[in-house]
């Protein structure tokens, strides 16, 4: 009995699984854009300075860039998040398990990422500049927003209506 119990129970979980994949299936255009490009700076130089693989991103989408990531906010806790939004953080602590220790990060000051891959809820592969050999190069990076202290991790779609803020 117990057995068929746990059978009916995964087989929903998967479908509602499969039902959420398919609903955030269609990454809007500008992302796939975006994405695209960022792909192509992976372990590359991309400029002197953090925001350069954002403006240089954003152009390549079709879109201005204004030093800070501009869209519509996205409650990543009930809508979806696609690869090629932004992720900004804001004077936060993330902590999160790894290789059974907990591992964070702490940020004083404004962060920006593009979600590169969508993991599952609050996890993702973020890109990010960072200095390597002292050069700026393009990163990825695994993160965790579902454990944080601080400000609210924000995310943003880039070029949907609702740009100013």
């Amino acid at each position: 009995m117990r057995s068929i119990a746990i059978l009916i129970s995964s087989a929903a979980l998967l479908f509602l699984y499969s039902f959420q994949t398919n609903e955030c299936a269609n990454i809007p255009g500008i992302n796939k854009k975006i994405v695209a490009y960022v792909k192509t700076q992976i372990g590359k130089k991309c400029g002197d300075y953090c925001n350069d693989v954002f403006e240089k991103a954003h152009k390549a989408a079709g879109l201005s860039w204004w030093g800070d990531p501009i869209g519509t906010r996205i409650d990543h806790t009930k809508e979806c998040v696609y690869p090629g939004d932004m992720l900004k953080l804001d004077q936060v602590e993330l902590t999160w398990e790894k290789n059974g220790g907990t591992t964070g990060l702490k940020y004083d000051m404004t962060v920006i990422y593009f979600i590169y891959k969508v993991k599952g809820k609050g996890s993702y592969t973020v890109v990010r500049t960072a200095t390597i050999d002292g050069k700026m190069k393009v990163i990825e990076q695994d993160l965790e927003i579902n454990k944080y202290k601080g400000r609210k991790p924000e995310i943003k779609r880039p070029g949907t209506p609702n740009t100013i803020d």
